[in-house]
C-alpha cells in the first residue's frame, strides 16, 4: 500500500509517456526499449520546439499579436523541455526526496496526514485542469470561423496556399507547405499528441515542489503537536504516558498517573488520622490504670490502720481479709495497667517514628519523581529537536534542488506574465473571442503557478512561526534549568526567516516577491505600449 505522503505517482506519469526510464534496474530488453522510447521522446520534443521557434522568428514576427502568442508558446515548450531534462539529470536526488517522504515522514496522526494529502492532490488537480483546458482551447481554436481581415493577415504573414487552415501550434518545415491535404492532417495529429504530452508533463513537473512543501507543512504540524506537550504530564485515562519515539508514536505507560498518586496520598492521610484516634483511646486507658494503682495504695493504708486498731473484732477481721484480697487484686491490676501504660507509651513513640519515616519517604519519593520528570522532559525535548533537525535537512535538500531551476522558472514567469498582460491590455477588442479567452486562461495559469511557487517559500517561513506559537502554548517554563536553557537556544534559532533564497540571497521567494514580479511585468508592458505609440 502506497504511503499517504508519497507523490511517486507523478514520476510514474512522466515515465509512462517515455521521458523517464529509471525504475527498471535490470538491464533487459524492457530497459533497452524504454531507453529507445526516452531518446525518441526527447528528440521529437526538441524537434517540435525547434520548428515552432523557427516559425515564430521567420513568419509570426510580421504580425505583433501573432508573434506574442507564438513566442509565449515557445517559452512554454522550451521551459517544459528544459525542466523535464533537469529532472532527468537529477532523478536520483528527486527520487531520494520522495523515498524519504515515504519512509521517514511521521504518520502517527492519520487525520493530519490525510488533510495535507488532500491539499496536495487538490493542487495537482488544479494544475491538470488548467493545463488541459488551455490545451483543449488551443486545439479547438482552428475550427472557429475567421474574419476576412484575419484571412488577409494570415495570407500575408504565412504565405500558404490555404490560409483558412490553421494548426493549433504554428510550425514551419523548410520546403513544405503545411496546409496541403495530407500534410495538414498529419501535422495536426502530431500536434494533438505532443501538445497533450507536453501539457501533461508540465502539469506533473511544475507542482512537484509545491506538493512536497505541503506535505512538509503537515510534518511541522505534527512536530508542533509534541512541542505543546513539553513540560506537561501526558495522561491517558488512569495511565501515565512516556514517549520513547515521537516520530513513530512509540511510548510506554506507567500504572499510576499523578491523579491516582494524589488520591493514594489522601487515603494514607486518612489512615494516619485513624491511627491517631486509636492512640488517644489507648492513652485514656493508661490514665484509668494509673487511677486504679492510686486506689490500691489507698486501700493498703486503710489495711495498716485496721491492723493497728484490732479491737473491732472478728467482723472487722473478715473485712480486713476481704479488703486485703481486694487490695492485692487492685495491686495486681495496677501493675498490669502500669505495664500496659509503658507498652502504650512505647507504641506511641513507635507510631510517631513511623510518621516521621513516612514523611521522609514521601519527601525522598517526591525528589525522585521530580528527578525522573526532569529527565523525561529533557528526553522529550531531545526527540523534538531530532525531529526538527531531520525536517531542516530535508528542507535544505529541497532548496538545493530548486536552486538548479530557479533562474529558469523566474525568467519564464516574468516573460510569460509580461506578454499576457500586454495582449490583454493593448486593444483586447482587436483579438478574436476565442484567442482572447485563450490568453485569459494562459494568464491565469501563469499567475497561479507563480503565486504557488512564491507561496511555497512563504509556507517554509511560516514553519518557524508555527513552532514559536507552539512553544508559547506549552509549559516549557516548568522544565528543569538545563531543558529551559536549551529551549531558549532553540527558540533563538527559529527567529530567523525561513524563505527560500537563491544565488546567495539575491532572490528571496515570498508573497512580496510575487508582487514585485507583477510590478516588473506591468512596467515592461507600459514600456512596450509607450514604444508602440511612439512608433
Amino acid at each position: 500500500m502506497a504511503s499517504p505522503t508519497s507523490i511517486r505517482y507523478l514520476l510514474s506519469i512522466v515515465e509512462a509517456v517515455g521521458f523517464f526510464n529509471e525504475r527498471r534496474r535490470q538491464r533487459d530488453w524492457r530497459w533497452r526499449l524504454g531507453q529507445l522510447l526516452m531518446y525518441f521522446q526527447y528528440s521529437v520534443g526538441l524537434a517540435f520546439a525547434a520548428v515552432h521557434f523557427y516559425s515564430t522568428v521567420t513568419q509570426s514576427i510580421r504580425y505583433l499579436p501573432e508573434f506574442f502568442q507564438t513566442f509565449l508558446e515557445d517559452v512554454f515548450l522550451m521551459a517544459t523541455y528544459i525542466a523535464c531534462l533537469q529532472y532527468k539529470i537529477n532523478y536520483a536526488e528527486v527520487e531520494g526526496m520522495i523515498r524519504f517522504m515515504e519512509t521517514s515522514f511521521s504518520q502517527f496522526d492519520s487525520r493530519v496526514i490525510l488533510k495535507y494529502k488532500k491539499r496536495a492532490d487538490l493542487m495537482f488537480n488544479v494544475y491538470l485542469t488548467m493545463a488541459m483546458a488551455i490545451m483543449c482551447g488551443a486545439l479547438l481554436e482552428p475550427f472557429f470561423s475567421k474574419t476576412a481581415a484575419e484571412f488577409k493577415i494570415r495570407r500575408l504573414v504565412y504565405q500558404t496556399d490555404h490560409p483558412e487552415k490553421r494548426h493549433p501550434f504554428n510550425v514551419r518545415i523548410p520546403g513544405v507547405d503545411e496546409t496541403q491535404p495530407g500534410v495538414f492532417e498529419a501535422i495536426y495529429l502530431f500536434e494533438i499528441i505532443y501538445g497533450f504530452i507536453f501539457a501533461l508533463v508540465a502539469c506533473v513537473i511544475m507542482p512537484i515542489i509545491p506538493m512536497i512543501v505541503i506535505h512538509l507543512q503537515g510534518q511541522f504540524e505534527l512536530l508542533c503537536h509534541h512541542v505543546r506537550k513539553i513540560g506537561t504530564s501526558h495522561e491517558w485515562e488512569d495511565y501515565q504516558i512516556y514517549y520513547t519515539d515521537i516520530e513513530t508514536d512509540q511510548f510506554c505507560m506507567a500504572l499510576y498517573s499523578e491523579r491516582m498518586t494524589r488520591e493514594k496520598d489522601s487515603l494514607l492521610n486518612c489512615d494516619g488520622q485513624r491511627n491517631g484516634g486509636d492512640g488517644h483511646r489507648i492513652g485514656s486507658d493508661l490514665h484509668e490504670g494509673q487511677r486504679n494503682e492510686f486506689d490500691g495504695h489507698e486501700r493498703q493504708r486503710i489495711g495498716t490502720e485496721w491492723q493497728r486498731n484490732g479491737h473491732d473484732g472478728h467482723r472487722n477481721g473478715l473485712d480486713r481479709q476481704r479488703n486485703e484480697r481486694d487490695w492485692q487484686r487492685n495491686e495486681r491490676n495496677g501493675h498490669r495497667n502500669g505495664r500496659d501504660w509503658y507498652e502504650e507509651q512505647r507504641n506511641g513513640l513507635d507510631w510517631h517514628e513511623g510518621q516521621r519515616n513516612e514523611r521522609d519517604g514521601q519527601r525522598n519519593g517526591g525528589d525522585w519523581q521530580r528527578n525522573q520528570r526532569d529527565e523525561y522532559d529533557w528526553s522529550h525535548f531531545r526527540q523534538v529537536l531530532k525531529f526538527h533537525q531531520k525536517l531542516l535537512m530535508f528542507r535544505d535538500q529541497l532548496t538545493g534542488f530548486c536552486n538548479n531551476i530557479a533562474f529558469l522558472v523566474i525568467i519564464c514567469n516574468n516573460i510569460c506574465l509580461s506578454l499576457c498582460l500586454f495582449q490583454l491590455t493593448n486593444n483586447p477588442g482587436d483579438l478574436p473571442p476565442v484567442r482572447l479567452l485563450k490568453f485569459v486562461g494562459q494568464f491565469l495559469n501563469i499567475v497561479v503557478q507563480s503565486f504557488l511557487i512564491c507561496n511555497s517559500s512563504e509556507l517554509l517561513d511560516d514553519y518557524n512561526t508555527m513552532l514559536r506559537r507552539a512553544f508559547n502554548e506549552s509549559c516549557w517554563y516548568a522544565c528543569a534549568p538545563r531543558t529551559r536553557r536549551n529551549i531558549v537556544f532553540f527558540l533563538r534559532s527559529i527567529q530567523e526567516p525561513g524563505h527560500v533564497r537563491f544565488y546567495q540571497g539575491t532572490v528571496v521567494l515570498s508573497r512580496k516577491y510575487f508582487l514585485k514580479i507583477v510590478q516588473v511585468s506591468y512596467s515592461i508592458v507600459n514600456a512596450m505600449r509607450l514604444k508602440s505609440n511612439l512608433s
